[in-house]
């Protein structure tokens, strides 16, 4: 008969029968199990409408619409509380304890995901507290179908609150390990904050295990992708193996779970060469990713998602889309205070991405508070994982304010964070900025000893992008050492990579550094007229008809730039205008 509980259900609501309500909840929890969340949630909306909240219907009335609310958490989060409001005040007017608490947990629980990330802890602990005052907790878990004491040490990790969310796995589940493998998560993550990336890796497998043993789909699939982003990515970047493992891994569990393929947990991870993306050659992957990850709102994936797009805007040169998805989740700027927003690890991320985009216009004065804050977010979390990239900005706020002095100590410090817990992207990056201060300061010996340690890690990282920001620096030392065609093997090599991925600032930085090459006698016959390779690029497109905008879009640079170009050749051809210019170049078979 349960089998048939849709059609049963749809008889007796037809004939305003009271036993609809009871087959109306059977059939929902039917959909539920098969994850048909929004038809679960029709159902129960249904039932909900034939029990109103009578005297005698009020607890159960309660549960079903906590239900709802629980169902739609991540589609609709303002209308399940909505739900759940309505839910406590029955709740307290029945002077149901249990029914009280549970919907207190699942308020703060959607409280996170709508931004009131205190208040929605706050919540969870209150409730919880009287469910375990109560001796309920398991009661209720069941009932629910998850664990709350899980729920809990995940949002406390997830906010930053990395000792308190220690402390709560120690409190619940010391005695209960199968429960710790099950709900391991926030524990794993922790952990990664902490720098203790071997227990984060063993709590992660241990999850896995549990979930697919148990047939929990999200729960695997928030295992794997957490390895991914706090094991893999962070501490384990140049063993490509046990990367792509894990990354192999997520994809089979996502493939496999098709009723979550609207969650933002996959909508978010990242695209299909797995956790290297920003090394990827290819620039639809980055621009595809991009579309998916904008606009899954206020959660811990929905963050991690604007940092990911705006970190990939801000080295494609829209730093218009960056500095909006800074403004998405830090919505008080510098100001922002610790714990307030649903992920801990993106909203630091933003920080630095701010102080990044503020240095590019040269605006330190911007660029302080924000290096400020993440200091100071470290400092109150405790976290380990962050600490490098913050010496990092430092050390490039010191460079663009002019102290190399102290630029060099900040990411000589950065190196040293990156080294214990060993951290390989940030390695790299502290090995290229040393390598950089050594160039500016015309130590070309030793500069070549950082950058050649930058450039062979990023290699054995199979990360071509990281490759690329190194072999720009190297083409500067080159440059400045006169060794001109080494610096231009180089420079061809960086837009082999970068061209493919739209990444402007980096390609109009090899073009700076192009145009300063001394003409020698073999880069005179190549180039007529003394010409650099990319403006004879130029003036093809503008032979062609192109306008700046277009030959921009074509050659993944500005348009100011393309201008810039095409006034050199002015000046190398003594043309004053686009038709002359055309004229000449096609004079001498430039063209």
């Amino acid at each position: 008969r349960s089998g048939d509980a849709n059609a049963i259900a749809y008889h007796y609501h037809q004939a305003e029968d009271d036993r609809a309500a009871r087959w109306l909840i059977e059939a929902g929890q039917q959909a539920e199990r098969t994850f048909a969340w929004m038809a679960a949630v029709d159902l129960y909306e249904a039932a909900a409408r034939q029990l109103r909240p009578r005297h005698d219907t009020r607890s159960e009335y309660c549960r079903l619409i906590a239900d709802i609310a629980r169902l739609v958490r991540f589609d609709d989060p303002e209308r399940g509380l909505h739900y759940l409001e309505e839910a406590l005040e029955h709740a307290h007017a029945a002077e149901d304890q249990e029914l009280v608490g549970a919907c207190l947990v699942e308020r703060g629980l959607l409280r996170t995901n709508v931004g009131s990330v205190k208040l929605g802890i706050e919540d969870v602990l209150q409730g919880l507290e009287i469910l375990d005052d109560l001796g309920r907790i398991e009661a209720v878990e069941a009932q629910r179908g998850f664990t709350i004491r899980g729920s809990v040490g995940l949002l406390l990790s997830n906010a930053g609150r990395f000792q308190e969310s220690l402390d709560f796995w120690i409190q619940y589940f010391a005695k209960d390990s199968e429960r710790v493998k099950a709900w391991g998560n926030g524990l794993a993550r922790t952990c990664a904050m902490l720098g203790r990336p071997d227990e984060a890796r063993e709590k992660c497998a241990e999850m896995l295990s549990a979930a697919q043993a148990q047939n929990h789909s999200l729960n695997a699939i928030s295992a794997a992708v957490s390895e991914v982003t706090f094991v893999a990515m962070p501490y384990f970047f140049d063993d490509v193996g046990y990367r792509k493992a894990v990354w192999d891994q997520y994809r089979k569990l996502q493939l496999g779970s098709s009723g979550f393929s609207n969650h933002p947990i996959n909508l978010v991870a990242p695209p299909a060469d797995g956790p290297g993306f920003i090394g990827s050659r290819d620039w639809g992957t980055w621009r595809t990713w991009q579309r998916k990850i904008t606009g899954f709102g206020y959660s811990f994936w929905g963050h991690y998602g604007c940092a990911m797009s705006g970190m990939l805007s801000r080295l494609q040169g829209d730093a218009a889309h960056a500095e909006a998805q800074v403004s998405s989740v830090l919505l008080d700027g510098p100001n922002t205070e610790p714990g307030s927003t649903p992920s801990f690890y993106a909203s630091t991320m933003l920080q630095c991405l701010a102080a990044d985009l503020a240095l590019d216009r040269d605006e330190v004065g911007d660029a302080f508070p924000w290096l400020e804050a993440h200091d100071r977010w470290q400092e109150w979390s405790g976290a380990v994982l962050g600490l490098a990239e913050g010496q990092l900005g430092w050390a490039r706020y010191s460079r663009v304010a002019g102290n190399l002095d102290k630029s060099r100590k900040h990411a000589e410090r950065a190196y040293e964070y990156a080294s214990d817990p060993r951290q390989p992207l940030a390695l790299i990056a502290a090995d290229r900025f040393i390598g950089q201060l050594d160039v500016d300061e015309e130590m070309y010996d030793e500069a070549a000893v950082r950058l050649t340690a930058s450039l062979e890690l990023a290699v054995r990282c199979e990360a071509p992008f990281e490759q690329a920001l190194t072999m720009v620096v190297m083409a500067e030392r080159a440059a400045k050492l006169g060794e001109v065609d080494e610096a231009r093997g180089l420079i061809k090599r960086v837009r082999e990579i970068c061209e493919p991925l739209g990444a402007k600032p980096t390609l109009e930085r090899v073009d700076a550094i192009e145009a300063l090459l001394p003409r020698t006698r073999q880069s005179s016959e190549d180039h007529p007229f003394g010409l650099t390779g990319r403006e004879i690029e130029v003036l093809q497109l503008v032979a062609r008809g192109r306008t700046d905008a277009e030959a921009a879009e074509e050659l993944f640079i500005s348009p100011r730039t393309v201008s810039q170009h095409l006034r050199n050749a002015y000046n190398k051809l003594g043309v004053n205008n686009r038709a002359e210019a055309t004229r000449v170049a096609v004079e001498a078979g430039i063209v």
